[in-house]
């Protein structure tokens, strides 16, 4: 799906990406960790979970570098600046 972080940042709204793994380690599944692109911006994209969620409850993802992002055919994963950590993970939805 998305190849480069350029590909991410036109990312089409309403994209459903899965959230594997955080900076506090694996996420237990559950259909709540599907997390929709509600706002995409040139620094960053925001999350909604439900539809009818508030603004003010968006999950924000901040763009670091392209350095130390990795993409892979079923998804891409985020490193913590400090190189080695994993900061989140994300798989595509399957279409």
């Amino acid at each position: 799906m998305f190849r480069t972080l350029a590909d991410l940042k036109r990312a089409p709204i309403g994209t459903e990406l899965y959230l594997v793994e955080t900076l506090l380690g694996p996420v237990p599944a559950g259909p709540l960790q599907y997390r929709k692109i509600a706002i995409v911006q040139s620094n960053a994209i925001a999350f909604s979970r439900d539809p009818g969620v508030a603004s003010d409850r968006l999950s924000w993802l901040f763009f670091p570098k392209a350095k130390f992002f990795a993409f892979h055919d079923r998804g891409f994963v985020v490193r913590a600046e400090d190189g080695g950590r994993i900061a989140a993970s994300y798989l595509y939805r399957p279409e």
